[in-house]
């Protein structure tokens, strides 16, 4: 990737996965998110990612980037609310998930089971495809009571059928 005068980045850019605060915090000091973030928002680039990749461009994720057990972590901020993925992948991912927002420590999520992805359009969920038949997408939320509420969002399976 070239960024400079001549070329502000590729027209597509997956975020790596890893560890959140080294990408972000490299990606910062080498001037490469501002290189990304005019090519999303002027050029129309297409941005993606799994896992840490998936969490980079919202406000908020949940990670296992820093030693200990998941917790919020700081994005690019690019579209709002927060990130989880491995919904279903991994065991502690959904409590986690639940009690880092009913006590405020994440704001209302969009959360990926293993093989869902989003796809945003302007900052809004434009739609849920899966490379897996039972893969689901998810948006989770508190009430007003701190009571969780999740809303399954069915995805397009990209796949063939099963005969």
């Amino acid at each position: 990737m070239v960024v400079g005068t001549t070329s502000l980045a590729p027209r597509c850019r997956l975020g790596e996965e890893g560890s959140i605060p080294l990408l972000t915090a490299l990606w910062r000091e080498w001037h490469i998110d501002s290189a990304l973030q005019q090519a999303y928002y002027a050029q129309g680039a297409v941005i993606g990612g799994i896992s840490a990749g998936m969490i980079c461009w919202f406000e908020y994720g949940l990670s296992d980037s820093i030693p200990g057990p998941l917790g919020p972590i700081q994005g690019l901020g690019w579209l709002p609310g927060g990130a989880c993925p491995h919904f279903d992948g991994e065991a502690e991912r959904r409590p986690s998930l639940h009690q880092s927002i009913a006590n405020g420590a994440m704001p209302a999520t969009w959360a990926a089971d293993d093989g869902a992805a989003l796809h945003f359009i302007d900052g809004k969920l434009h739609k849920a495809i899966a490379s897996r038949q039972e893969a689901k997408a998810w948006r989770v939320e508190s009430d007003a009571n701190k009571q969780i509420i999740e809303t399954a969002i069915e995805c397009q399976y990209l796949g063939q059928p099963n005969s």
